[in-house]
């Protein structure tokens, strides 16, 4: 999962250049970039204001986008205004891109397709609902998505009763029996028609 910034803001423009991408675009051309060690100098010099932790994170999901990510590997990236995951193919290396507005560290992409996110069972919801800028996504949950691309139909929605959603099951039932009651006669103790 490559988020599209904050609220998605840019996932139209992943969409019309083929990529996904990542911020942090005051740090130089990463190409060249050999070692982990070389991009938190990199960082500590260019965000020093930052706290320590900060920028150890920084580190980690910049090297995991310019060095994990393979070309060939699925991607997605969500799109709030239609609540639908774009699901794309990479298709090169990483490369910087000024094109791109604040995310100019990018991966070229290939997009296949989209699945509607009321299509996704709940815990696929869940899990890919991570606030996390760039994220792996299960199995099980790249599973499901391929069904839907598929165009097998969405699993059945998932309903779980605890104590407290059965209670407010009957408290209505048990509302309308008093409300019969009410109307039957004391001498007939016979249903009532709206029984």
């Amino acid at each position: 999962m490559v988020r599209a910034g904050e609220g998605g803001y840019l996932i139209d423009e992943f969409k019309a250049k083929n990529v996904v991408a990542i911020g942090w675009s005051d740090l130089p051309d990463l190409t060249s970039t050999a070692t982990r060690e070389a991009l938190r100098t990199l960082l500590d010099q260019t965000y020093s204001e930052w706290s320590d932790v900060r920028r150890r994170i920084a580190s980690g999901t910049i090297w995991k986008f310019i060095t994990e990510i393979k070309v060939g590997d699925s991607v997605i990236s969500y799109n709030p205004t239609t609540r639908s995951y774009l699901i794309g193919e990479v298709t090169g290396e990483y490369r910087r891109d000024e094109d791109v507005k604040d995310f100019s560290n990018v991966r070229p992409v290939k997009w296949t397709g989209s699945v509607d996110r009321d299509d996704l069972s709940k815990s696929a919801k869940r899990s890919i609902g991570a606030i996390q800028s760039l994220f792996m996504v299960s199995p099980e949950v790249w599973e499901e998505i391929q069904r839907l691309l598929n165009g097998e139909r969405p699993a059945a929605p998932e309903i779980t009763l605890n104590r407290k959603s059965r209670k407010r099951q009957k408290k209505p039932m048990n509302f309308q029996l008093r409300q019969c009651l009410r109307l039957i006669p004391t001498a007939t103790k016979g249903p009532c028609s709206n029984c």
